[in-house]
């Protein structure tokens, strides 16, 4: 991985043919050490996918691990501020170019996703040691090691509360080979399970700790993966609040309808296996309750999915609808609809491995999630994989041939939880899922 920073200077040389002297004092005014330019104060960087990744748990050196679809690069500033990108290319466009502003200590951080547009896992990532740019060419070396992330369903609790962290390792759980090591700025870590896969952090149990911010991070193990950039670091910020307010929607008795066979959701969000026959139609059907306590509310979120094979499988389908409008009553009714401007921004992949990519306006989209006015909310995953097979291949209606599927939904925004036995509350919400950065529904559909 190498990034080529092109300076501009050439009107240096056109004052060299009037005066050495008027050389000099250009080259002191415009190319010494504030770093600019006269073609202004900033580097075009161009960065280039190909090169130098670590070998580890999931891939060997020198090679783009086949896993990655997308890439995105970020310049941070010497105090970590964002100060260019993030821009983003998909495969096989294997390059970017930024404008980056001079100075010292600037670093790239480079994350290699499993789709396209950055739709899904990091799976890769890349940091550089810190860099001066001043318009200067310079050749900058970036390694990509394995990306560790961590999820949790919730970044609050109160005081002595505890919380329960995930950690994955390129998307995954870490491997044996690449185990992680977790610590925090304050509270209490537990004993993590098998190569540090989860661990329970318990807050300070202090009126002191109320209001304060705590880090949760974890990075894999330098003495298993040596290779590994021990400045690759998964990082979550918890926050000590008063108390807990478990607020948000919750599904009617905590079960939903994979065409009409009920299915029941736990205290994760994970749901109980579905079964569908190849061909046939796909409805998801089930009912809101508003524990917002916000009342009559109207809400445009975005809608996430991702629906892809089980390994060794290819097929997949991962996207955005935005927006969707959820209106809610007095009397905690929800209902869900698609309003005819929205825009769907997916990527699919069919049996073969061909992926689509596409970005639309479209009505038909309005009949993907309705409401009744009994207030059963309807996803209609046929509708959904019919419009991204409109716009690209017949292929790819996923759920046309018998497959082993993982799904994942959920409103950015909007949190969902598992309602308590009394009805009447929410006694814990999901967790957010590592696909959609929601906290949905996830679990899996076997088509016979």
């Amino acid at each position: 991985m190498n990034i080529l920073i092109k300076g501009h200077c050439s009107w240096c040389k056109s004052l060299a043919i009037l005066s050495s002297l008027l050389l000099t004092c250009a080259v002191m005014a415009g190319c010494g050490g504030s770093g600019t330019t006269a073609g202004g104060n900033t580097s075009q960087v161009t960065i280039s996918l190909g090169q130098g990744v670590l070998a580890g748990a999931l891939t060997a050196p020198g090679t783009v691990p086949a896993g990655v679809q997308s890439f995105s690069v970020v310049a941070f500033n010497s105090t970590g501020q964002i100060i260019a990108g993030p821009v983003s290319a998909t495969l096989p466009q294997t390059s970017v170019t930024l404008t980056v502003p001079n100075g010292s200590g600037i670093t790239f951080d480079l994350r290699a996703y499993d789709a396209a547009n950055g739709l899904g896992k990091v799976i890769y990532q890349g940091i550089s040691t810190p860099q001066t740019l001043n318009g200067t060419s310079i050749t900058i070396p970036i390694q990509l090691n394995l990306a560790v992330t961590i999820t949790a369903n919730t970044l609050q609790t109160s005081q002595g509360g505890s919380i329960t962290f995930n950690g994955f390792v390129a998307g995954a759980p870490p491997p044996a080979t690449s185990p992680l090591l977790w610590t925090a700025s304050g509270g209490t870590m537990g004993t993590p399970t098998a190569n540090g896969a989860s661990v329970v952090w318990t807050a300070p149990n202090t009126i002191a700790a109320v209001g304060q911010t705590y880090t949760i991070s974890a990075q894999i193990d330098p003495v298993r993966n040596p290779q590994q950039n021990p400045n690759v670091v998964g990082r979550v910020n918890v926050l000590v609040v008063p108390q807990v307010n478990n607020y948000g929607f919750a599904m009617s008795g905590n079960h939903f309808t994979v065409n009409g066979v009920i299915s029941t959701v736990d205290l994760y969000g994970n749901a109980t296996n579905a079964i569908g026959t190849a061909g046939a139609p796909m409805n998801i059907a089930f009912g809101f309750r508003d524990y917002t306590g916000a009342g009559a509310m109207t809400y445009n979120p975005a809608f996430s999915f991702d629906i892809r094979e089980n390994i060794p499988g290819l097929r997949k389908a991962i996207g955005v609808i935005t927006p969707v409008t959820v209106t809610t009553t007095a009397n905690g009714q929800v209902s869900v609809r698609v309003p005819a401007n929205a825009t769907l921004r997916y990527t699919a992949t069919s049996a073969a491995g061909t992926t689509v990519l596409n970005q639309t306006s479209v009505n038909t989209l309005a009949n993907v999630i309705t409401t009744s006015q009994a207030g059963v909310v309807t996803l209609d995953i046929n509708a959904l994989l019919r419009t991204i097979a409109g716009r690209s291949t017949p292929a790819m209606n996923i759920f046309s041939a018998p497959g082993l599927f993982s799904y994942e939904i959920g409103f950015a925004g909007i949190d969902m939880g598992h309602e308590n036995a009394t009805a009447t509350g929410i006694d814990r919400l999901f967790d957010v899922g590592l696909n959609t950065s929601t906290k949905g529904v996830k679990g899996n559909i076997a088509i016979q």
